[in-house]
């Protein structure tokens, strides 16, 4: 079994265990598709890139939202949910406030004066400021780090699988020369 799967593997909850999860009898069958659990190679790289994507994304619930897109869309569930977490209490701050550079770049803005006060009041104003280049920047970054992340661990999948039929092919191959050798 290739690395990225035996990873990706552990860190993923057994279906039996989130099936039976109280919130998710609303969603049935849906649920119980085996291409939301199935870790193959294109099914985990789309799922990874759904996750990224939505980890840049200024919205709440981002779990939620790849939970549910990864049903729609039938891509491995628990890594979708996993990749979320690219963006966590820790890379949140940086991650928003690099996709509002790259919005106000896109967007030809100045960034202008900053000054932060714990209101809501200041919430009101600078989010009306700032909301359009932060959403074309989170849409933009994530969409190209989405795109980087699917080709990335697709590419590692397919290095890992290389290398693992080349050791077991140079493993058939010694014990054939022992056995020519023996004969």
């Amino acid at each position: 079994m290739a690395m990225p799967m035996r990873f990706l593997k552990r860190l993923s909850p057994r279906r039996s265990e989130i099936t039976r999860r109280w919130f998710l009898r609303p969603f049935g069958a849906v649920v119980h598709d085996p291409a939301l659990w199935r870790l193959d190679r294109r099914g985990a790289a789309r799922a990874f890139a759904l996750g990224i994507f939505l980890a840049w994304l200024p919205i709440p619930m981002q779990m939620v939202a790849a939970a549910l897109l990864a049903l729609w869309i039938r891509v491995h569930l628990p890594l979708a949910v996993l990749a979320v977490w690219l963006s966590n209490p820790l890379t949140t701050v940086p991650m928003l406030y690099f996709a509002y550079r790259v919005g106000l770049a896109l967007l030809g803005l100045d960034a202008g004066e900053f000054a932060f006060e714990f209101n809501l009041a200041w919430l009101g104003t600078e989010l009306h400021r700032i909301w359009k280049p932060l959403l074309l920047g989170s849409v933009v970054v994530g969409a190209l780090t989405a795109v980087l992340g699917y080709f990335l661990l697709d590419a590692l999948w397919h290095w890992t699988l290389v290398r693992k039929f080349r050791s077991i092919q140079a493993a058939a191959e010694r014990r054939a020369a022992r056995s020519t050798l023996s004969e």
